[in-house]
């Protein structure tokens, strides 16, 4: 069989959610595809559902592995996909039947490695659509990645990427933020991304998600930082690009020193204080940061003493984010 698309579902414990997830894939208009379904030590009855679908369609991969997370799971399937390009599906969302025909269509057309489309968010009964409309043709390597940043849309899923472009990837744990860490990567290899203005995949919200759980436990967002910025020692990034990364992370180091999380002050050395160009950003755009660095390191009690006060008077105005 022809491949030209290979779709990856990773899944842990989305039993309840995979009839609509595997129907979505198998009655797409487009047919020439595989589909790799990655049951990532699922403890429920994923399994069972993933093998009723396989055993009625040939398309259908089935890779069962020990309980590794999401990074390695989509790398177990990437790792046999045969396709030209590369689908990434999670196992509790689902994609309109023609979604990867028009993707396809776009990426032959337009000579495009990475094609994007919009998405529906849906919730329960309700379902709105989530639209990106930038006045663009196309985008390339840290061109694309700053739109990315920007727009805080670097979700894996739901594109259309040229597989060969996860060749070089290098993995590690991450718990949280992996889709950025991926494409903070990929993305450095595009040599045309292209959007198109359709909804094509529906991101299903439900609770327990990685996504929908809080961004408040310090040891997986210790990694996250720890694992994006372990990417600037291997690749060259710009210096608008180390710029937004530091001020991604501004808002859990403003918690984390709230909180007192000691644990926090070597990361705020390594990446912060010790990078002259981001001192030197911090000191000539950020300079309530610059002097939170300085103070959780020199002199913590009264830093932390000085931000609770500070977001205590700040979350009191109404609408206030106390982004310092």
């Amino acid at each position: 069989m022809d491949v030209k698309i290979s779709i990856i579902i990773p899944v842990y414990n989305v039993a309840p959610y995979l009839d609509a997830c595997l129907s979505s894939c198998v009655n797409q208009t487009f047919r020439d595809i595989e589909i790799i379904v990655v049951n990532d030590g699922s403890p429920d009855m994923s399994y069972q559902v993933i093998a009723a679908y396989a055993a009625m369609d040939e398309r259908i991969v089935v890779v069962n592995k020990e309980n590794a997370g999401l990074i390695y799971a989509r790398k177990s399937g990437l790792d046999i996909a045969r396709g030209e390009y590369v689908f990434h599906l999670d196992g509790d969302d689902y994609i309109e039947n023609n979604a990867l025909e028009v993707l396809y269509k776009e990426a032959l057309d337009k000579d495009s490695d990475y094609v994007m489309a919009d998405s529906y968010y849906v919730s329960g009964d309700s379902k709105c659509e989530f639209l990106m409309k930038p006045e663009i043709k196309a985008l390339s390597g840290q061109d694309l990645l700053t739109f990315l940043i920007d727009n805080e849309w670097w979700a894996i899923w739901g594109r259309l990427i040229r597989k060969n472009l996860f060749n070089d990837i290098v993995y590690r744990n991450v718990f949280m933020g992996e889709d950025l860490y991926l494409n903070m990567q990929i993305a450095l290899n595009v040599k045309k991304a292209t959007i198109i203005d359709a909804c094509l995949y529906n991101y299903v919200q439900r609770e327990g998600s990685a996504t929908a759980q809080s961004l408040g436990t310090d040891f997986k967002n210790m990694g996250m930082v720890e694992s994006i910025w372990s990417l600037f020692d291997i690749h060259h990034y710009d210096e608008r690009i180390q710029k937004r990364i530091s001020c991604l992370f501004f808002r859990f180091f403003i918690g984390a020193v709230r909180r007192n999380r000691a644990e926090v002050k070597p990361a705020l050395k390594k990446y912060y204080w010790d990078k002259k160009e981001i001192r030197a950003y911090l000191w000539k755009g950020r300079k309530t940061f610059y002097f939170l660095c300085g103070g959780y390191l020199y002199a913590p009690r009264m830093t932390v003493w000085a931000v609770k006060t500070v977001v205590k008077v700040m979350v009191g105005l109404k609408g206030s984010r106390y982004d310092l």
